[in-house]
Parts: C-alpha cells; structure tokens; sequence
C-alpha cells in the first residue's frame, strides 16, 4: 500500500491552472495583500490562478462591458481576514468566493449579506445549490475515474457499489487521504440511498470502508495525483474530480469518468457584510446568475450552470460529460453536516488509515 503526500496544497480552484493558457488573464486581477474600491468598482476576493482568469472571462469582464462598473479581482480570499474586515468594520472587499465550509462558518459569525431577491434572481437553480447568504453559480463533483485506454466498457466499474466488489472488478485501487467524500462514498457501496447521506451513519461508513481498505493500493494525498496515477498506469480506478479530468481529456489523455455515484458541491460566492457598495454587489451576483455566462464558465472549465437554463445552454458533448445533481444517483455535498463535524472525523480518518 502506497501513501501519496501532497506536493502543495490544492482546492479546487488551484485545478484550474490547468486551462489558465486557454483563458486571457484581464488587467482587471491583480495579485494584492489589500485592494480598496472606488466608489464605481468593485473587489471581488478571489483564489486566484486559472480559476480567476475563467471567472473574469465569464462573469466579470462581461459585467464591466453591460454595466461600466469595474471588477477588481484581487488573491488572497480568506475566512479569517473577512472575519477580521467585518469585526474591524474596515471592508476591504465587496464580494468573496468561497470555499467549502466557509459559507456555514461565515453565517454563523454573521460575515455575508442576504441576497436580496428583488435584484438576485435565485429561481430556476438546481435544488440544494442557493442559500440566504450566497449564490451558487457552478456546481463540482468528485466521483470514480479510470484508464479509458486499458478497460473496455463493462470491464470497470462505473459506481461506488462497483469499486468495492474487488472479484467483478480486479485491479489497483486508489482514494484520497481525506475523511470528505471518503465516508459518502462508502455508504453509497453500502446501498445508502445517495439524496439521503445526510446526516451521515458515520459508524456504517466506517465498517463499509473497512471492507475496501486492504484493496486500496494508494492513498492519493493530492488531486492531481489521481490523473498522473491513471496515466502512468500506476493504479486503475481512483476517486477523482470531474474537472480534473475534464481538463485531462481535453489535453487528449484517455481517462473515463462516471457520472453516477458522484458527490457534487456548489461554487458559490458572498457579499461580505457591511460593504458600502452592498447594491452593486448584488448587481454582480444577479450577472452571475444568468445561464448563458454560467454555460459560458462550463466551457471553460468543466463546471457545469446551476441555472437549469444554463444547462440546457451547453453542448451535448459537454453536457454528456457532466453529472446531474438532479439524478437519483448522485449526491449533493451537506456542508453544514460537515461543518461542526469535521476535525473531529479527520482525526479519526488518519487514525484509521494507520491502523
């Protein structure tokens, strides 16, 4: 058994750099420890890399173009300086995008505005993906990838039911040394039905992911790693990200994905609380929710709209690629469950995997 160490820290966003050649990078983001708003622009607080390159591309630029309000998209979001900036009263930034967990965490320590629905047009999204303090503009998954090039349809498994039973599907297995997405997925092997994971049985996961750990062969401390493990046939079926090998397949590796059993979380962003420029935030967020930048943003990287609209915008190749939060078979990412039960569980994970 092998223990891949992470060789950065990666979030999702940080995947993005992987199409930052294809996307133009605008004058609009800038890399900045502090960045103040003109009275016509706003900050937008941003992680960076490719990922802010497409979300300028899609969202920013564009809203600039319809409206003349400058975006200035400045590196660097944090949990703990928009806490700092709201408790201080001295608001740097006017919107945030946040990773998971934030949303929950922020809410309780009063850290976003409510999205005002008479400018936020929340209506027509997908289930589970808007919340009072934050829009969801995209949605990303993680689920079960594998070799295209080496296994033939019907010679993998195509779900987490799949992955487990090692005598229909031998071979190399692979997960990612975290205790998320982990403990879905081995309810859902166990028969959980995946639209009611939550709360999770933790106890049940556990027992279901005794079962699989002697057969995993790898345990993948960064993502990135699942698409090299793949291609450089090291291991055969691995848990990964949509988007990973979105771009993977796009720079013509030949990997497969499945689009069931996936767990899918939402890409949302906030409006910090007590932002001066509070209407013309909303302005912004409302651009994002229109589904033709959001099917815009799916073409450049793989995240599929929140607006039902905006899905029915894509490409039927694209689409094809993209899982449905809609389907019986998937599963939408509980953040809030996470939230208080989180490091609690990733000492547990940790020990586990030790044992």
């Amino acid at each position: 058994m092998t223990f891949l160490k992470p060789e950065l820290k990666l979030t999702r966003r940080s995947l993005m750099a992987g199409v930052a050649a294809s996307v133009v990078v605008s004058p609009m983001v800038i890399s900045s420890q502090r960045a103040r708003a003109a009275d016509d622009q706003l900050i937008v607080a941003s992680f960076g890399g490719g990922w802010a390159a497409s979300m300028t591309e899609a969202f920013h630029k564009p809203f600039t173009e319809a409206t003349g309000i400058k975006v200035v998209v400045t590196d660097g979001a944090d949990l703990a300086k928009a806490k700092a900036q709201v408790h201080a009263g001295n608001i740097e930034w006017d919107i945030v995008e946040l990773a998971t967990g934030w949303l929950s965490a922020g809410a309780r320590e009063n850290l976003w505005e409510k999205i005002d629905p008479t400018i936020v047009d929340t209506s027509d999204a997908v289930p589970g993906t808007q919340h009072e303090n934050a829009i969801g503009h995209c949605t990303y998954s993680s689920g079960l990838a594998w070799n295209a090039a080496k296994f033939a349809d019907g010679k993998h498994p195509t779900d987490w039911q799949g992955f487990w039973d090692v005598k229909a599907f031998p071979g190399r297995r692979g997960l990612l040394t975290r205790v998320t997405s982990n403990l879905e997925f081995a309810l859902m092997a166990d028969g959980v039905d995946p639209k009611k994971l939550y709360p999770l049985d933790v106890e049940r996961a556990f027992k279901s992911l005794d079962k699989i750990k002697p057969h995993v062969t790898n345990w993948i401390g960064a993502m990135p790693q699942t698409v090299s493990l793949l291609q450089n046939n090291e291991c055969d079926f691995v848990s990964s990200a949509a988007g990973r090998i979105f771009i993977a397949k796009k720079q013509g590796i030949p990997l497969g994905y499945s689009n069931e059993g996936v767990l899918i979380e939402t890409g949302r962003v906030a409006v910090l609380k007590g932002t001066k420029k509070r209407d013309l935030a909303m302005k912004h967020l409302a651009f994002m929710m229109r589904p033709d930048r959001q099917a815009h943003f799916a073409t450049l990287t793989g995240y599929p709209p929140v607006k039902l609209e905006g899905i029915r915008l894509m490409s039927p190749e694209l689409k094809s690629q993209s899982p449905d939060p809609a389907s019986p078979k998937n599963a939408l990412n509980d953040e809030f469950w996470w939230e208080p039960n989180l490091l609690a569980l990733t000492k547990r994970f940790k020990e586990w995997q030790l044992v």
